[in-house]
Formats: structure tokens, sequence, C-alpha cells
């Protein structure tokens, strides 16, 4: 920050400290020699109308010393010096002169200052005008500007920040309305007949991107999609330009009706910096502004535009007259280009305008050239210029008695001062005084900020660093400039310029992280080790790096090799970029606007510090935690990273076009026009880059934003005048109050500026509040409570408050209390963060923990001074900060906060304090029970974070409470499982307690790598054997095809690992002795172990099956072999199918995904419908087949077939190398089945009953098939009990007569498990028995309700009569046998439990609805269920189910189907007689059903009917779109307690409502996700533009696969990929383009890691152009 006294971390000897010899002329001082000194940095707040001239006197703020000077006209001296507010700007005079009001920037407040000279209170502050939020303690009247009266009863105040003017009630001081301005930064105002004119500063020029939605790409303003940028991580493969966009509003002059305050008119388009403002009694108006030219140079991309191009101009300096009428004329002050003015006689930076009283003549101050000119309004002639003081933002005239100028009074900003010019002759004009302000500002960085604004440092002397950052700030403008490519783009990238404010600790500069870089390594635009090219223990030096490589090319001429005097490009000397660098580095970010003058952060606030540091958006679909602290960390919100830089969030709320391109402030992109309408209003801006994860969920941040520390404390600069008028005001004595505890506690010095009666005499006072009396006993939380206000005059008089107010209600006293800091400024403010390296903090913020048993918190800390002050929450605590190390320190509390987050600062005395810290207050139990309410995936982050900062304690932590070890995906590419992490890092209790709680040690990064690779790489052989003998795969090959044991061995020559590795891996260390030791025995335990084989896996599966149809479930079906398996292996008592029919469930049941989510909505009849289990599903086949599998099914398939004439696909698409089914059910029944087909080709009537049949082909199969070096999977799904039923006569007659229909189906049982025995057998004579994984269960309950016991529903419903089954897993080897679990689970958590078991990485990318059983079936670790078990049926009801616990909750939809009921039952009872007849026995309604839906009749009369019913009664593929839409919604819920009512007969919703409504909520949460995942199936549903043969979504799969085998055309080059794609696209139709956008979208939502994008695309587009 740049100090006015002292210059933070210098070097003595080239420290020059100006020496003020104070004017001798009567000036009160404003503080004695024994008093403590006050003073704040340099704040570069902005100007207008800073000076005025009213009856012979000279009204001038002094920014820099916090006053208003008067000037005696005559006597050209200074002859009085009033206390204003903090960094006054602005000065208006009330129209009957006796008022002065002062606009006050930093201390938000208008100073009004008595100016009638027959007042006893003249040339003194008699009120203070402001707008306190009394409940927030923050003010709603920030960073005023601009001061115009309409009236000696009313006046506007331009709030620059809040894009708003206030209209002040003269009489009551109070802000009777406000009016909105929909432009950012209003400052210059003026009141001209009964108008209000206003100009906003920020105007912009309507550029942005070239991105367009839903556009064709016509090369002009639309070069590419605007969506896709906006979620990129960098324009890289985008074509991108800056354009004009005739859509992006220009809002530039807004004129107000003054009676009223309604809008009269707008102007737009009147130049883009808008610095000053006039009008002329006529209404012609004029702006004095400066016109970026950033589109001139923009295309970028599409014409390779550069710097070049601009022709050293970035900005027109111009003035714009607007006439009466409207019309608006644009007068150029130099020479248009390509032709270039004279540099020594150029005019830069047009800022204080001022016109003649008839308009013909306009003066103005040049800010950037240090010129005041006249020119002709209707020649643009100038008509006469003269060299002033630096950067001069002000003109005040001193007419003749005919109002013809005389003099000009001009305030120079910077050199702070005033010049008067004499003006009597046009051709002789002459600087007749210069009057020096007082200004404590450093010599040196008054240097630096005369460097930094003149127009010297540019060839043409045209422009400054100031005209694109102007008061420090951004331009939010885009610009094509010298900035290297990125890697892998071919053209400039146009870049946001930054803020220059708060640069110190955030090095390297740039969002490309080029320039200033003091740590070297890679960045945007090289993936090349690079040197440092500036000294991390001088941080000048990194600003000026930035400097000099601005010089060498923004401000040079593209021609010039202009050199200075140390042989460097450009202009400007070393001592002037010294200077402007040591001027940058310390300028400070504005105080932060929503701040409480009692430091407490609001709950919103610190909801906004806990989301953006801790929790994030919690972007539950993709996984990704979204904290935004895990880049922007404390203390700056800043980090370096390897590619693209991560600029300060500080600030975030002055800028209101964000990211380094602005892409997402794009026109076309949803609601930026609508903002942009409004005027980009910055929180509007904000909270809708915040839209990401939960709606609305990180809003809070912007609470963060406003009131977080920027290095001030809240009471900085809060002012309250205290007269008769305000002795009994709320507000004011509130404020008195509040600043009075913030100096009591050390936050700020209180200073009070008044006038008292004593004695009759009223004389001025200057009072500090002090500590009067020491105590060591009267003591208050480490805070003195006797304090006073103390004259340090002679008299050394003390005054209570109530002494003060007393005399102010007398009107004996009138005094301005104010807020401000001491002059302790030889330091930069104080920062503390998380322990460890400020460069290096990656991933997520480790918060320091306290309890009463451990109450000191390890900190990182700079810039701490001894004695400093420690605030938590807001409030000074006991405590003894201590610096233990380089940027560590140790802070303990002498008194414990309150339970769970807090806020720790550090404050300098007298001076800055610090960035609030996160800590927390808890045991380590109470964190457990805080992250356990968190999602396990945010977890995971922290644990990572912890792994590489070997915080092992932390890491214990987290894992107990849930982290998701086996996350399926990560946000960032670079990111790992946690089991990869602890392994590279040598973390071995670590790993071990990983695998224990059933992390995969197989699972992948996105390059293929396992913890293995890592293990092996580093040489670790304890953790590589631990990971082998937890069935770690040594054969697992990453993307480059390189095994773990390719690795062993690279580091071996010692330096390798410093020089390759180390560089791209934060703290991770090599021990080269441990290495080389460790290194041989990982060669011999990699090569050993390659041989060894998994586990077998077969699943076993009866359809229909009940719950009590078994006898180790108490059934009384005799099934000695499933018994077998239950007793030796683990039985779930509250196992669930995958759904309550048939095909959906199986479907569940081969992805481990809600089966609405793969295709499969209801039951499939494959010739009419074109449903299926899709292609893209990721199938336990598929997964085992990767890992060598052999894979096979046997028995029933119904996810649909290409049988019956419908292109589907068949089971080799899903993984199966061989197979054995049936397309439904076995037919015509289970006795001599006719349909099975074998790998595709029929197998003919085959005598026996189904199920043996399988039980042969399985046997058959081991016989001639079976490779006893491969495991195998057998997928193995029996159509029994499902009707038609049979089974053999002997079988059948144990349980009753032959033909009783309830026998038969027992017997279908029995024989089953006969065939599961002869199966158990052949595996036992293969000595696989002992190896094989195997899972008995059903597809969902039985159609015979008491083969479910006593539990309500059966077949098709969600009741737990429908859902609940068998649930048995066996593993003799992997699994401890003999065990009853109750836990919840089902079908659903077969593929991710059998990766657990066979340590195999889930598939990727892919959002499994199960859960691993690993935990549970192993006794190892903990099992935690990431998502409750959720059911789905779209056409029943009770429509949806969820179970959560003993707690299941059921949901009824609205929505209704359409059938033709009375036919259907017509045709039901005609079928029941056909059916009866031909059986010779009654049968059940349900059983009935089941026939007409899986027989077919020889009766072609019964045929037709039956064919008829299944035509009316089955799902309708056209009822889909109003299913996704929501199931019609929900009528009702109800709510069952199963551990207490099994039976769900009582609905206790009532009696639980918030159980209720979590359940309900989460719900209705799973059911929106799954019906957004589930496809649309039929042609009539397919939306947008139909590929060529009506391919669906589900058939584009295929499609694209084929597309996928095109080769590339000939004439296509990848290095000139883009060239190649513009020309080919702008050759297509727009029906073409359209048909590609459909295609690439699909292949990267199915093909999210495709390999190689550019070929893939280029295939598309190719397939593309050539349809009609």
């Amino acid at each position: 920050m740049v100090s006015r006294y002292r210059f933070p971390n210098a070097n003595i000897s080239r420290v020059v400290f100006y020496v003020y010899a104070f004017l001798k002329i009567t000036l009160f001082s404003l503080f004695s020699k024994n008093e403590s000194k006050q003073g704040h940095p340099l704040l570069l707040s902005p100007h207008s109308d800073p000076i005025a001239y009213h009856a012979a006197h000279v009204f001038v703020v002094n920014t820099q010393s916090d006053t208003l000077d008067i000037i005696d006209a005559k006597l050209n001296k200074i002859v009085s010096r009033i206390a204003t507010g903090i960094d006054p700007v602005s000065v208006a005079i009330r129209p009957d002169g006796k008022e002065i009001w002062v606009s006050n920037h930093l201390s938000d407040s208008i100073s009004v200052i008595d100016n009638d000279s027959k007042s006893s209170t003249y040339h003194s502050i008699v009120a203070t005008i402001q707008d306190m939020d009394l409940e927030k303690k923050a003010t709603r009247f920030d960073e005023p500007v601009g001061i115009a009266f309409a009236s000696n009863k009313k006046a506007y105040v331009a709030l620059s920040s809040n894009n708003e003017i206030a209209v002040i009630d003269v009489k009551t001081r109070r802000v009777a309305k406000r009016i909105k301005i929909t432009a950012q930064e209003p400052r210059a105002i003026k009141v001209k007949n009964d108008k209000l004119y206003v100009i906003p500063f920020e105007s912009n020029n309507r550029t942005q991107l070239s991105g367009g939605v839903g556009k064709p790409h016509d090369g002009d303003l639309v070069t590419f999609d605007a969506r896709k940028l906006a979620s990129a991580f960098d324009s890289v493969g985008f074509t991108v330009d800056v354009i004009k966009h005739p859509e992006v509003p220009d809002k530039d002059l807004f004129i107000f009706d003054t009676i009223n305050e309604k809008p009269l008119r707008t102007f737009k388009s009147l130049g883009t910096n808008l610095f000053g403002l006039d009008v002329t009694n006529s209404g012609e108006v004029f702006i004095a502004q400066t016109d970026a030219q950033n589109h001139v140079n923009g295309r970028a991309g599409t014409k390779k535009h550069g710097l070049e191009q601009l022709m050293n101009r970035p900005y027109l300096n111009q003035l714009t007259k607007v006439s009466s009428e409207g019309k608006a004329r644009f007068i150029n002050l130099n020479p248009l280009p390509p032709e270039q003015p004279n540099r020594k006689k150029a005019i830069a930076s047009p800022f204080a305008i001022k016109a003649s009283s008839d308009g013909r003549i306009i003066y103005c101050t040049a800010a950037g050239s240090d010129h005041f000119f006249a020119i002709d309004s209707e020649s643009g002639e100038i008509l006469a210029k003269v060299k002033v003081g630096s950067v001069p933002r002000g003109i005040a005239f001193q007419r003749l008695e005919n109002g013809k100028e005389k003099f000009a009074w001009i305030y120079n900003a910077v050199s702070n001062s005033v010049t008067k010019v004499d003006l009597t002759e046009f051709d002789q004009w002459r600087s007749v005084s210069t009057i020096q302000l007082d200004d404590p500002t450093l010599k040196l960085y008054k240097e630096g900020r005369i460097a930094f604004n003149t127009s010297r440092a540019s060839s043409n002397g045209t422009f400054s660093c100031a005209s694109c950052h102007a008061d420090g700030n951004t331009d939010q403008l885009l610009w094509v400039l010298e900035t290297p490519h990125l890697v892998g783009a071919d053209q400039i990238e146009p870049r946001l310029s930054q803020t220059l404010r708060g640069l110190r600790g955030t090095a390297p500069y740039h969002w490309d992280g080029v320039p200033g870089d003091p740590y070297g390594g890679k960045n945007a635009a090289t993936r090349e080790m690079l040197e440092p090219n500036s000294d991390v223990n001088r941080p000048e030096t990194s600003v000026r790096n930035v400097i000099d490589g601005s010089m060498a090319t923004t401000m040079l001429d593209s021609n010039s090799d202009i050199r200075n005097d140390e042989n460097k490009k450009g202009y400007l000397t070393k001592k002037e970029r010294d200077a402007m660098a040591e001027f940058l580095l310390n300028l400070s970010h504005m105080p932060t606007k929503g701040r409480s003058y009692d430091d407490k952060l609001s709950d919103q606030a610190l909801i906004g510090f806990e989301r953006f540091h801790i929790t994030g958006a919690r972007d539950q679909k993709n996984l990704n935690t979204n904290v935004c602290g895990s880049c922007h960390t404390f203390p700056y919100l800043a980090t370096d990273q390897d590619s693209m830089q991560v600029p300060s969030f500080r600030g975030a709320l002055d800028r209101f076009i964000t990211q380094a391109q602005g892409r997402n402030s794009v026109i076309d992109l949803g609601g930026v026009k609508e903002i942009a309408e409004r005027g980009f209003p910055e929180e509007e801006v904000w909270k809708r880059m915040f839209n990401m994860g939960e709606p609305k969920r990180l809003w809070p941040v912007i609470d963060m934003f406003k009131e977080s520390s920027s290095g001030f404390p809240g009471a900085f600069g809060r002012q309250a005048t205290l007269s008769n008028k305000t002795a009994n005001d709320l507000v004011t004595l509130s404020l008195i109050k509040g600043l009075e505890e913030s100096a009591k506690k050390g936050s700020i010095l209180l200073k009070v500026s008044g006038l008292i009666v004593n004695d009759s005499k009223r004389e001025k006072i200057e009072l500090s509040y002090v500590k009067v009396s020491p105590s060591t006993t009267d003591v208050e939380d480490g805070v003195s409570t006797s304090f006073g206000y103390k004259n340090f005059d002679d008299s050394g008089q003390i005054y209570s408050l109530k002494s003060l107010i007393r005399k102010a209600k007398s009107g004996a006293f009138v005094g301005t209390f104010t807020g401000v800091l001491g002059d302790g400024f030889n330091s930069p403010p104080p920062v503390i963060w998380t322990a460890g390296s400020l460069h290096e903090q990656r991933g997520a913020q480790l918060f320091p923990r306290i309890n009463e048993e451990i109450k000191t918190m390890r900190i990182s800390a700079r810039y701490v001074k001894e004695n400093s002050y420690v605030f938590v929450n807001g409030k000074r605590y006991p405590a003894n900060f201590k610096m233990v190390g380089k940027d560590l320190a140790d802070l303990e509390l002498y008194k414990m906060p309150p339970k769970g987050m807090n806020m720790v600062q550090i404050q300098n005395p007298k001076s800055y304090i610090s960035n609030e810290l996160i800590f927390f207050v808890e045991s380590r139990e109470e964190a457990i029970l805080r992250y356990k309410k968190e999602p396990p995936y945010l977890l995971t982050t922290i644990l990572n974070s912890c792994l590489i900062n070997d915080n092992i304690k932390e890491a214990k932590i987290l894992i107990e409470a849930g982290s998701d070890l086996n996350m399926p995906h990560e946000h960032f590419d670079k990111e790992r499982p946690p089991i990869i992490i602890a392994s590279q890092y040598g973390h071995e209790e670590v790993v071990k307690i990983l695998l224990e709680n059933g992390a995969n040690p197989n699972i992948q990064t996105k390059s293929g790598d396992t913890a293995l690779h890592s293990a092996a790489r580093m040489g670790r052989f304890d953790i590589t054997k631990m990971l082998i003998e937890s069935g770690a795969d040594t054969q697992l090959s990453n993307q480059r095809k390189k095994k773990p044991i390719n690795f062993v061995n690279h580091f071996s020559q010692k330096g390798n690992f410093e020089k390759y590795h180390a560089p791209h891996n934060v703290n991770l260390t090599l021990d080269h002795a441990r290495y080389v030791k460790e290194t041989p025995k990982v060669m011999k335990l990699l090569n050993s172990s390659a041989k060894s084989k998994r586990a077998n896996v077969l699943l076993l599966m009866s359809d229909d099956l009940g719950i009590k149809d078994i006898g180790s479930y108490g059934g009384f079906v005799k099934t000695p072999n499933i018994d077998r398996l239950a007793s030796g292996g683990v039985k779930f008592t509250e196992f669930h199918a995958g759904a309550v029919v048939c095909s959906p469930s199986r479907a569940t049941f081969l992805t481990g995904r809600q089966h609405l989510r793969t295709g499969v909505y209801t039951v499939i009849q494959d010739s009419v419908h074109s449903m299926h289990l899709l292609e893209r599903e990721v199938t336990i086949a598929e997964l085992l087949k990767e890992k060598s599998y052999q894979t096979v099914h046997l028995g029933k398939w119904h996810l649909g077939t290409p049988f019956r004439g419908i292109d589907k696909p068949s089971l080799n698409d899903h993984g199966f190398d061989y197979w054995f089914a049936t397309e439904n059910n076995a037919n015509p029944s289970h006795k001599n089945p006719v349909n099975f087909v074998r790998n595709g080709k029929e197998a003919g009537k085959i005598k026996g009953y189904a199920c043996q049949i399988i039980a042969d082909e399985a046997i058959n199969w081991f016989d001639k098939e079976y490779q006893k070096d491969r495991p195998f999977f057998i997928n193995l799904w029996f159509q029994e009990p499902h009707a038609p039923i049979a089974a053999p006569d002997e079988i059948v007659s144990k349980y009753g007569k032959v033909n009783d229909p309830t026998a038969i189906y027992s017997g279908t049982v029995e024989n089953t498990d006969k065939a599961i025995g002869r199966i158990l057998k052949k595996l036992d004579s293969l000595g696989e028995l002992e190896n094989t994984i195997i899972v008995y269960t059903s597809d969902h309950g039985s159609y015979r309700t008491e083969r479910n016991g006593d539990l309500r529903g059966d077949k098709g419903s969600n009741f737990q009569g429908g859902l609940r089954t068998p649930g048995i897993i066996y593993w003799p080897k992997g699994i401890k046998g003999g065990r009853s679990l109750s836990n919840p689970a089902g079908s659903v958590d077969l593929l991710p439990t059998l990766c657990g078991l066979l340590h195999i990485a889930p598939p990727k990318n892919v959002h499994l609805d199960g859960s691993n059983l690993t935990p549970l079936l192993t006794s190892k670790g903990k099992f935690h269920r990431k998502q409750s078990l959720f059911w789905h049926s779209p056409t029943g009801q009770p429509n949806v189910a969820l179970r959560k616990g003993d707690y299941t909750l059921l949901g009824y939809r609205e929505l209704v189907f359409k059938r033709d009921q009375k036919r259907i039952n017509e045709l039901v009872n005609e079928a029941k007689v056909v059916i009866e007849k031909d059986l010779g026995r009654t049968v059940i309604r349900k059983e009935l059903f089941s026939i007409l839906y899986n027989s077919k009749f020889k009766n072609k009369e019964a045929e037709k009917i039956r064919a008829e019913f299944v035509r009316l009664n089955q799902f309708q593929e056209s009822w889909i779109p109003e299913i996704k839409k929501g199931s019609g919604g929900f009528r009702k819920f109800e709510l069952y307690d199963l551990k207490n009512d099994p039976n769900q007969t009582k609905d206790i919703s009532n009696q639980k409502p918030e159980l209720f409504n979590e359940l309900k909520n989460e719900l209705i949460a799973l059911n929106k996700s799954v019906l957004s995942d589930a496809p649309y199936w039929g042609v009539k549903e397919i939306k947008g533009p139909q590929i060529p043969g009506n391919v669906d979504s589900v058939g584009l799969g295929r499609l694209l696969k084929k597309i996928d085998t095109n080769k590339l055309p000939k004439a296509y080059n990848p290095s000139t990929h883009q060239k190649y794609v513009d020309k080919r696209i702008e050759g297509m139709s727009l029906k073409q383009r359209q048909k590609l956008g459909r295609l690439w979208k699909e292949k990267e939502r199915i093909d999210p890691d495709m390999k190689n994008r550019g070929n893939s695309f280029i295939r598309i587009l190719e397939y593309s152009s050539a349809l009609d």
C-alpha cells in the first residue's frame, strides 16, 4: 500500500523524505508534537470538480492531507485548512454561497462547511451527510464523488460504487431518494436549467469477445460458441476476436428532471472513459473523455492481429459535444491514426472541462500531458495551451464583472498544487503562481505516481499507464497486446486489463502468469521450467519486470527501438521506473463497502467465507466441490498456478467484467443482456458468476466481498458531527459510540475537530480519544475502559462524551468525530494464512483448530509488528503472537472463543489490520461431526490437501468422517484419489487406513495412473507390498501404456527427481539413499506378483422369486444349495431389487445405476419398443472384460435384443463374449423351451427344464471354453419361477398335486436350486469354488403374495413386498461367512461392490446410484452409503420410493396415462375363458396377466386377443416426454418406519415432520436427477434437427462409432486445425451446421474423455458437410 509517510522495506540510501516547511500563515495545527499522528495510505481516489471559486476565495480539496484548503485569491496564499473526512475529492458551493460541501470518498460522507462570514461557525464543519445502516453498522453512501445543487434546498451526490445519485434534502441533511444509474461509476454531475446531467466514468465501448449462442459463425460478430468458451479453462482451440457488438449497451449521458427526478433522456456512445462534464446555459453538453480503440487490433483470431495494428494509439483523446438538439460531435485533440502527433505537443487524458458562458470556448485540463488548454468548440482548433502541475484534474474560474474568464485556478492532483493562470490574452496565457498544498506523500511515491500518470511514457505522448488503469484500477476492457501465445494456441488471446491495486503478494502478474514471476516454473505460455524473472526477496522487482515489459511493448511504437538510460527499450528513466514499481507495489485496494464499523462480520458474510473457503457450491451431480478458496487462497485470495494465473478476488466488487477474457460477459449468454441493460451492477454480475452447484448457494460470497478486510478496520474514515441539531440523533450517537469502542480496542485513533465555547470564548479545538487514567484492574477483555477526549494544547483539558453532548445541546460545541489510523506505515499490511508456503498453496486450505486442550494455533504470517493486536470475530482478544520461523507464527489465545468457526485478524498498532483467517474451536469428535454434514466428495478434496501438506492427523479425521475414497472422477485433471497421493508421498499409515476403509487400490487418475504407479515411481517398498496384498493390479497400464514396473528406477541418478519431478508436486521430497535401497525390492515384488489371478464372479438371479421362497429366508421349499451359500457367506436380510418389474431391475443389476438413467423405463417388449439398455452404459461384463475376464451370460436377458426386427445392441455389445439367452421368458414354458439363442444363432427346441438347460450350458462352457489362466464372469439369470411355469412331476408332487399351480411354482424353485447345486459341484471339481464370488438374488418380489411373507405389496409394487428379495454373497477366500446383515442393500450395489472386492476402479465419469458394500462384507473399514436407495416406476403407484435407514418414503404421482380400460377388461375376460379351458383349471388374475404378457397361443383367435391386450396395456414410449417432465408431480407422500412397522400399515408423516421433509427433499432431488438423465425413445420425441434415418438420441451413439472409423481427409493438417475448421464451416449450410452441432454435443456427452478431440471433430465435420 502506498504510504503517505514512510516507505515500506526501503533501502534507506534510496529513500528521500519530504520535509515540508510550513507556510508562515495563521493555521490551526492539526496535531501537536506530543500527540499520535494520523495517516493513511494513498488510495488514488477519483476527482470531479475538486476546486471551486467564490467571493475572492479558492476552495480546493487536499486529498493527500484530508483537508479543504482555502486560498485567498488576491494574496495567492492558503489562509485556512479545514479537516474533512478521508480523501476529499469534490467541492461545491451552495447557490446562496452560505455553505461549502465536500465529498469524502473514503469516509463515505459529505462535509458541510459553514461559509457565512457572519456566522460563529464560519469555515467550520457544521454537519456530516451520510446514510448509515445501523443494523449492519455499514454505509449506504459508498464512495461519493461529484456534488451538484439544484437549489438551496436540494442537492445531488454521485455515489460512484453504488451506481446511484443520492438526492439530498439540504435542510434535513438526509438522503431523500436515490436515482439508479444503469451504467458504471457515476462521478461527474451537473445541474443546469432544472436538469440533472450525469456521466458514468466506466461506460464501456460496446466491445466484447466475438462469441454467439445459436448463431452461425459469420467471421465477424460470431467466431465461436460462447457457451463452450464460458465453461472452458481458456480459449485455446477457439477463434477469438475483440469486436464491437451492437447489442452491448453503452449509456454515457443521463438527463433527469430536477423537479421530480424522472429520466428525460439517455445518450449512447459518447466515449469510453468519461472524466469531465459541463453544460452551458443553452443546454449544450461537453464531456472530456478518452475513447478506447481496443477493437482496432481486436481481430487476433480471424486476422492474427497483434500490437502493431493498434498503432500505439490505445485511446483517442477527445471532447464530446452534445448539442441542445441532442446531436453528438467528437473533437479529436490529436491527429487521428495512422498520423501520429509530436509527442512533446500531444494532449493526453482530457479530464476537467469548463465551457465559456456562450459555449464557444472549451477549457480543459490534460491529466496525462499536464496541460491546461482552450479549444474552439466549433472548429476544434486549440486556441491556447500552458503547462501546469502534475495531473491537473480541476478548473475554477475567477471571472470579470462581465462574466469573462480572467483567471483559471487549476488543481494538480499528483503534485498536489494549485496553478493560477492568467487568461487575459489567449496568445499570452501565463502561469501567475503555483500554490503548493501540504503533502505528506513520500517523495519516492510521488515520483512513481507521476511516472504512472505521465504520457511521456508513450511513443506519441497520447497515453500513459493510467489511461488503461485509471486510479490504479482497470478499464474493464479486453485488449490484444504483445502477450505470449498460450500452449496450443495459434493467436494472441485477448485479455482483460487487470487492476493494479493489491499487487503485493500476488506475483506473478497478469492472467498468464508470465511477467513479474519471482518463482519460475511453468506458466500458461510454456510447459517448460523457466527461471524466475524477478527476485522473490525484492517484490518491487516483480512489478518492475511488468513495467519494463509494458514500456517495451504497449507503450512503444512497434517500429521504435528507443532505449532509456539503462539501455532498456522504451521511455521513462531507470529512476522513474523504479519509483513507479515501488508506488504500484504498495497501492492498496479500497476499503470494502459493506464492512461494519465494529468489524463484526454479518451472518451472511460468515456463510460466504465458509462456502468460499471450505464447503463450496456443492455440485453433487458432477462431484465438483467448487471451493473457490482452493485456488483463491488466503491471504490475498490469489494463488500462483502452473498455468492460468489466479488473480485476487480482493476488490472483486470494483470489477464488473470478470475472468481473463470476460468470457462470461458475452451478450448472447443467458442473463447477460438483462444485466448489461441495468449497467452491469457488480453484485448481479457476481451472482451470475456464482451460478454453480446448488442454486444461490454461493451468493453469500458477495457479502464476504463486501465486508472482508482489505487492510482497513471498519471504523476507518467513519465520521459523525455532533451539534445542537444532532445531539439526540440516534445515528450520530450510535456512530460515535461505535468509534469509541473501536478506539478502545486499538483499531483506530479517534479524532475530533470543531469549535467549543470555553469561558464565553469560541475557539477551534482538536481532540483525541485517549486512555486518560491507566489502571491495572480496570480491564475488560484486555481493553482499558478509562478513556476521554484530550485537548493536546497547553490546557490539556479532558472531556467526556457526556460533557461534549451537553455542550452540543446548549450550542457550546460542534465537532466532527473521525476514525483515522496512525502514522505507522513503515511496513505493508499484515497478512495471515494457513501454515505453509504462500507461493505453494494448493488445494483445500487446512484451517487451524483449537480447543481447551490445544490453545495455540500454528499459522503463517508476514509484516506483523511487535505488540500487534489480536482480534477474534471483531473483538480484541488477549493473546500471545510469536513468530517461530520464516513466515510461521504461533498464536495462543488466553480466552477461548465460541465453538465452531471463528475469524481471527492481526492489527499492527495504529496501522493496518490483516485479512480474516478462519479457525475452528472444536474437539476431534466435534470436527468429525462437522465434516459428516458435508458431502463425502468435499471431504476427499480436503483429505487430498492434508496428504500433500503432511497433515496426517487431519487426514485420519477426514477418513473417519466419511471421505469418498473412490470418487469416480475429479474436477481437475491433476487431482488424484487419496490412495494415490498417500502412496506417492509415502504416508504408509494412511495407505493402510485407506485400504481398510475400502479404498480401491486400482482406482486410476484421468491419465490412467494407479497408486501402484506412484509407489513404484517413488520406490516405496512397504506401500507397494501393502497395495499388492490388497489386490492392486500390477498389470494395469496408464494411457501411455506404462505399467507400474515401467516406473521403477526413474530417479536412480541423483538429481533427476529434483529436476524433473519435484517441481510438479508440491512438498514432495525424495530420500535418495532410501530410494536406491528399496527400488530393487520393489522391482522384484512387482515381477513376482504379475502372475496372480483375480477371483471369479458368478451372479445367480431367479425370476419373480419372493423372499419367503427359499429355506434360508424362512421358506418351506427345499433349497439346500442356496442355503449352503447363505450359511457359508453373508446373508442380507434387507436386500432390495433394482426395480419392481423385470427389465428395469436387470438394467440396474448390471450397471449399478437407476434403470431410467440406462434407458430402461419398464418391461421391454422387443417387438414394439425401441427401448433397450443403452449401449453407452458400462456393465459389469464390460468392466471385467477389460481386466481379462472371460464373460458369459446364460438365461433370460430381457434388456432388449435385435431378435424382433428392431435394431438394438446384442449381448456382445454389452460385454459378453459368450451368451446363451432368451429374449424374455422361456417359451412356451420352462419345459422344452424353443426360444434360446446361442451367440446369435437359434438353438431350437431343447428338451428339459430351463434351469437345468442353463446349468448344462454352464457345465458345457467349463468343459469346452474355459481358460484356466483367466478369471471368469458368468451372469446366470434363471427364468424360474416366472410364469408360464413348469417343473418335473417328481419335484412338484412334494408340494401338492402335479397340476396345482402353487405346487408347480414351488417345484420350479427347488428345481432351480438343484441346477445351482450342479454348477457349484462343477466349480468345486475345477478347484475354483473357494475363489469365486457368488451372488444369489431375485429380480423383484413374487407375483404370489404369500411368497413375499407378510410384506405389503408384490411384483410391480414399490411397497416392500415388490422390492425385497434374497441377497446372498459368498466368497470363501475373501469373505468371512456365516453372517447375517440387516443393513439395507440391493442389486444397485452389485457393480460398485464387485469393484471394491476385486479392487477394480468403477467406470469413469459415470454416476453410480449404488454403493460399495465391501466394508460390510470384509469387516474392513466403515460402510457409507453415498446415496439413499431409490426406485421409480413410471406407470406404477406409488410412483417412487426412497429407503434411508429404517425409513421409507413413497410418493404418488399426479400423472394419469390414458388407456382404453373398457376394452382391456373385455379382452381379459375373453382370454380367461380360453386359457382356463386350455389348462383345465382356474387361473387367478395375476397368473392370467403373466400368461398374457409372456406366452404365445397356437390358437390364432386367442393369440389375436393376447396381442391386442398387450398392445393396449403396455408401456407407450410416447408417454416419455410427460414422464420426464416430472411424472406430473406428486399428489401425496407416505412415510413408514420399517423397523417397527415392516408391513407398512401406518403412515407417520405427521409424527416426524423433520424427517419427512428431509426425505421428501432428497426424494424429489433424486427423482429430478434420474429423470433428467433418462433418454427419449421413439422418433416423435426427438428434438432439433434430424440426422438422416431419424436416428434418435441412442442411435446417435452407434452412428458416432461408425463415424469414428472414417479416415481423415487428406487436406487436413493438425497444425492448421482451426483454419481448416473455419473454412469448412464457412461453406456449410445452416442445416449442416446444426447437424454438426448436435453430433458433436452427443459425442462430448457420451465420450468426455476422448483421446483425440481434434480428429473426432474433423470426422464429424466431414460427415455433416456431406449430408443434404
